[in-house]
């Protein structure tokens, strides 16, 4: 029989994740072989509750939304995720053929008021649309 604590618990994450009745009950007998909770011990409790925990690490925070304590400098907030920098990286390649962090620096401090490696998550979405828009442009350059 499961405690009253790990189901308050269980149903705390699953509210958490937005997830209803039906994805909870999928969600349980796929972790434990079990649909309801009244038919679950402790130790399958825990296991759920593990996994709920997983995902909700997952989907809580927006990649580069922590803060980032640097040691000569201050608290830098939102920097650009790798994800986010090497897209940067890989359509500067695709537009002109190579990437150089000196010319990007450049751009960035003409554009942002800050270097590249200072960009904040939401100025690497900005940059990357920037970088769409000329990687179109070449694309109706080169079809003429």
């Amino acid at each position: 029989m499961i405690s009253a604590q790990n189901r308050r618990h269980i149903f705390y994450l699953c509210t958490r994740l937005g997830l209803d009745e039906l994805a909870r009950h999928t969600i349980q007998h796929s972790v434990c072989g079990k649909e309801h909770l009244s038919d679950m011990n402790d130790s399958e409790a825990g296991l759920l509750i593990q996994t709920l925990k997983g995902e909700l690490r997952k989907w809580s925070a927006r990649q580069g939304t922590r803060h980032n304590h640097l040691v000569h400098g201050d608290n830098i907030h939102n920097l650009m995720t790798p994800e986010q920098r090497g897209k940067i990286v890989a359509m500067s390649i695709q537009a002109y053929g190579k990437f150089e962090a000196e010319t990007m620096d450049r751009f960035c401090r003409r554009q942002f008021k800050k270097p590249y490696r200072l960009l904040t998550s939401d100025d690497a979405i900005k940059l990357i649309e920037i970088q769409k828009g000329i990687l179109k442009r070449k694309l109706k350059e080169d079809q003429k």
